[in-house]
């Protein structure tokens, strides 16, 4: 700006207040930085970006340096006191309202309740024996999953067993289902006619514990609440963890775009979309049906390119949409070099040639079918260095947590995940089969944009998952 101007950087920062904002973030490298003076510690962004995100870490960020600074030294630093107290008063603003009690919804498996609630709800429903040990509520961070440990130990209990639970599953066993989100089912093992051991579903035992199951969710959302220290603690909780957030509104009023067909005029829904296309990263375009998601993966690909941000996208769409959506494409962009997969570019005989087609044109973009995508491999050295990383992360936490001595069904759960990991790496390590095909990595595609890419998002959380019409 100052090379485009003519004016300084001080006198620029100082015009521009209240649309700019010094983006404050509570590191510890930032905070020794900041007292030895740096002065390139922090970054201006645009108002829309800093008043979006977590606002609550922001506000504590702007709290630390507060107490950093004081009226007699505050020339010693980028940041001023009148300065923090401006931008904290604009993040005040935009917190989103706390919410109460009465509107949150608390219930078995909601994974911000801390286990010691899980534990006294199960307490004081069951009425546990105080002479009865070794029953306990374990939660793992890492893979999301409850276990109650002894759940078999209070076996006396007829409030266990029959108020809240059957004679085939106790009301342990139905808590432990109900926080995992399970319906609790329960199995007959039968013989059968060649003599082999079946399991066979009994479904009046598992209408039963179902109807139990549905009293204790019933009971405890009567419960959780009940309680005046609990709620008080309860509502924090939640409203720290998921109320602190509000999202980037983008305006893509100011946008223009060369090249485009001067007949059509997009509306302003998708200006903005295209704008959190440019300047937000990862975009979902969660659009209704014929809202017009396809100009803005256009228009975004083409203005990705004009602005440098990118310089060769591939848009990824159903199989049978690929010549559809090339003809949109060059209905919004008649100029554009565009190169779009048939389903004669992916027979064997002919794919090798088009991927390389693809890595070596200079074009606006790609079209590929889904199917076709799925046939370009990542390398085989991207995929062992990403499944190392993923085992790396296991160990790690495994380390941690045996430092703590955490609960030994946690790190059962992560060495399992960690097993797996490593069967898989050693099977891609065993494939000896070189070919000359091009890897996805040497394509130079620098943008994808996927279209109806629910197809993507129920495979393994090492792989990447996409959801519907998504922008990366």
């Amino acid at each position: 700006m100052e090379s485009l101007t003519g004016i300084r950087k001080e006198k620029l920062i100082e015009e521009l207040r209240g649309e700019i904002f010094l983006d404050i973030q509570l590191q510890k490298d930032s905070i020794l930085d900041i007292r030895k003076g740096s002065p390139e510690v922090f970054s201006y962004v645009p108002k829309d970006e800093y008043l979006s995100g977590n606002i609550l870490e922001k506000i504590k960020a702007i709290d630390s340096y507060e107490k950093l600074i004081s009226p007699e030294t505050e020339n010693q630093y980028q940041v001023s006191l009148s300065l923090l107290q401006e931008q904290k008063k604009a993040l005040t603003e935009v917190m989103p309202k706390q919410l109460e009690a009465s509107e949150i919804n608390a219930k078995l498996g909601s994974t911000w309740i801390p286990t010691k609630y899980i534990r006294e709800f199960m307490e004081e429903t069951l009425r546990v024996n105080c002479f009865v040990y070794g029953i306990k509520v374990n939660f793992s961070e890492f893979t999301s999953e409850w276990n109650i440990q002894g759940k078999s130990v209070d076996k006396g209990n007829p409030i266990a067993n029959m108020t809240f639970g059957t004679s085939r599953a106790n009301a342990y066993r139905l808590i432990e289902d109900a926080l995992n989100l399970r319906d609790t089912r329960i199995y007959d093992t039968l013989v059968n006619e060649d003599g082999e051991k079946v399991r066979v579903l009994n479904k009046k035992e598992t209408m039963l514990a179902g109807q139990k199951q549905d009293l204790l969710k019933e009971e405890f959302k009567n419960w959780i609440f009940k309680d005046l220290k609990r709620r008080k603690e309860l509502v924090h909780i939640y409203n720290e963890k998921f109320n602190s957030t509000r999202l980037r509104e983008f305006d893509g009023s100011h946008l223009t775009f060369d090249g485009i067909n001067p007949e059509i005029k997009l509306r302003p829904h998708q200006l903005n979309a295209i704008a959190r296309t440019l300047y937000g990263g990862n975009t979902l375009l969660a659009h209704v049906v014929g809202a017009g998601k396809t100009f803005e993966m256009v228009a975004s690909a083409m203005e990705s390119k004009r602005l440098g941000l990118a310089s060769k996208s591939l848009l990824v769409v159903p199989n049978h949409l690929t010549e559809q959506i090339g003809r949109e494409f060059m209905i919004l962009y008649p100029g554009a070099n565009l190169l779009v997969a048939t389903k004669k570019d992916f027979e064997p005989a002919n794919r090798k040639k088009f991927i390389a087609r693809i890595a070596t044109g200079e074009y606006d973009a790609i079209i590929l079918g889904h199917s076709q995508f799925e046939k370009v491999p990542m390398s085989k050295e991207y995929q062992a260095r990403h499944i190392k990383q993923e085992i790396d992360s296991i160990v790690r936490n495994i380390q941690m947590l045996k430092a703590e001595k955490a609960e030994n069904f946690t790190v059962k759960q992560l060495e399992a995940t960690k097993k797996k990991l490593e069967t898989k790496l050693k099977k891609l390590n065993d494939d000896f089969k070189k070919d000359n095909v091009i890897t996805f990595e040497e394509l130079g595609v620098d943008k994808l944009y996927v279209d109806e890419a629910h197809s993507f998002k129920t495979v393994s959380y090492t792989h990447l998952t996409l959801p519907t019409k998504l922008e990366v």
